[in-house]
């Protein structure tokens, strides 16, 4: 349910914004010695590698352990395409990042399939304290395209896509997504959006639930005035 809404909570958003003037693309890729917050912190400072992977608690996510994981090697693809995603992000998102408690390289680094691959990726806001945690799977970054080719934004949009729509059987003739520019088809954006969806489950909260943290008090259903679930749904669940 949690990909499945905000997946079309994104197509809702695209429509409404058909009419936009488009902006000016970002280049094919960036490259970029450090990312720096506005505190002059590096993101990186921000960044941990948990070589087994850890996930938090669904019903009451407290904070994660402490020391949780090893700083990330500064040369790696991790803090590369990371401190990519970070200068491709608009002020106010980086912003946002610059904000989080912690972020995550969360393992294993070998994976099966697609689903298991982004399986690790979580966002969410610590009940106790109110802090917000983002991770983001090590795994994403073993994926090749569907014709083998590196793992770009279009690839994984149409992995999701196929995951949301048929998870239990596979579909001879899939639905696959095109790069809308070249310019943005890449694995830095493909990891700012990564990025953008988890920080998503903590604004949702944020939003929905402001007082609590936790789950008690918090009822998903009274999204967009009741409307959006009971319209689009079977059921749903908390947390989102």
């Amino acid at each position: 349910m949690i990909r499945s809404a905000l997946l079309l909570c994104a197509a809702i958003l695209a429509a409404a914004c058909s009419g936009c003037i488009a902006a000016t693309p970002p280049p094919d890729s960036v490259t970029t010695l450090s990312a720096t917050c506005r505190d002059g912190a590096p993101l990186l400072s921000r960044v941990r590698f948990v070589q087994n992977g850890w996930l938090p608690d669904t019903r009451h996510p407290d904070d994660p352990p402490p020391m949780l994981g090893a700083p990330l090697e500064l040369g790696s693809d991790f803090a590369k395409n990371l401190q990519n995603a970070f200068a491709l992000a608009p002020q106010g998102f980086q912003d946002r990042l610059c904000k989080l408690a912690a972020i995550y390289v969360n393992g294993p680094t070998n994976c099966a399939g697609f689903s298991d691959c982004v399986g690790a990726s979580w966002g969410y806001r610590a009940w106790r304290t109110r802090n917000e945690y983002v991770a983001i799977s090590a795994g994403l970054w073993k994926l090749k395209c569907g014709d083998g080719s590196p793992y770009k934004y279009h690839c994984f949009e149409s992995d999701l896509l196929n995951l949301v729509l048929d998870p239990l059987q596979a579909n001879p003739t899939p639905p696959q997504y095109t790069a809308a520019n070249s310019g943005a088809d890449n694995f830095d954006m493909l990891v700012l959006a990564v990025l953008a969806h988890e920080v998503g489950h903590a604004v949702w909260y944020e939003a929905m639930n402001p007082g609590n943290p936790g789950s008690h008090g918090y009822n998903p259903g009274k999204f967009c005035n009741t409307k959006f679930f009971p319209w689009s749904w079977q059921s749903v669940h908390e947390p989102p």
